[in-house]
């Protein structure tokens, strides 16, 4: 979507009801959410399928930068959730990651998230 065309989006959807807003981001998700959400799939993996596909450029402040593509963050998440199941913990457990806002808090972050580290829940607004 070209960026005008993104920010017009963005400003229609004030005018819209809790119940609209929903209803349009779960249209763009692979499946609906009563069937559950799997967020490392909706933010990283559906995007990997295409491997060349670009997710985030790191500059270093040596002038030099690193690219990492949705599919190399879903590699290297995976790798890391299986070190996290092989270390005993299992869904629903607890543990934190001190780290900066680098690549590494986004590659824990999709790890928790495919192990089921990480609970939430979702409600709509007058549900529950």
């Amino acid at each position: 979507m070209a960026g005008t065309a993104f920010v017009e989006q963005l400003r229609a959807e004030r005018a819209m009801s809790v119940d609209e807003v929903w209803a349009g981001v779960e249209a763009r998700l692979d499946r609906p959410v009563a069937e559950g959400l799997n967020t490392a799939h909706e933010a990283c993996d559906r995007w990997a399928r295409d491997r060349g596909r670009l997710a985030l450029v790191v500059r270093h402040s040596g002038g030099g930068s690193e690219r990492w593509t949705f599919a190399d963050l879903a590699d290297a998440s995976s790798r890391l959730a299986s070190a996290l199941r092989a270390a005993g913990l299992r869904r629903g457990d607890r543990f934190a990651a001190l780290l900066g806002q680098g690549v590494e808090a986004h590659i824990c972050a999709l790890a928790a998230w495919r192990t089921g580290k990480v609970r939430r829940n979702l409600l709509r607004a007058g549900a529950g």
